[in-house]
């Protein structure tokens, strides 16, 4: 659970993917299930801040995983390289390759 909300270290692309849908869809969810009234938006503020937080933190760990700083998130399009883009093979500035046969013990 520590890793879900750190910032430090590399994800797979695959462990992206499921991170990227699972935080857009539980945002949608939000959206459709809050209304307009006071209590639904404070109960969506309430959840929607720890999501961005894991969007955010999962983000930046997949572009460590790209050799990229997580700072580029503020690039709309960088969003593709991180769904899209192979992440760097062995180890980098930003640790071990996620993919490796060490990870996995």
């Amino acid at each position: 659970m520590r890793s879900l909300f750190s910032f430090k270290g590399r994800i797979r692309r695959s462990d992206y993917w499921v991170y990227f849908i699972f935080c857009n869809g539980i945002n949608w969810l939000l959206v459709e299930v809050t209304n307009n009234s006071l209590n639904g938006l404070l109960i969506y503020y309430a959840l929607f801040i720890p999501l961005v937080w894991i969007f955010f933190a999962q983000g930046t760990r997949r572009s460590h995983d790209i050799g990229d700083t997580g700072l580029l998130q503020i690039l709309p399009w960088h969003y593709l390289s991180l769904l899209f883009k192979e992440g760097n093979k062995g180890s980098n500035e930003y640790g071990k390759n996620p993919k490796s046969e060490d990870n996995k013990k």
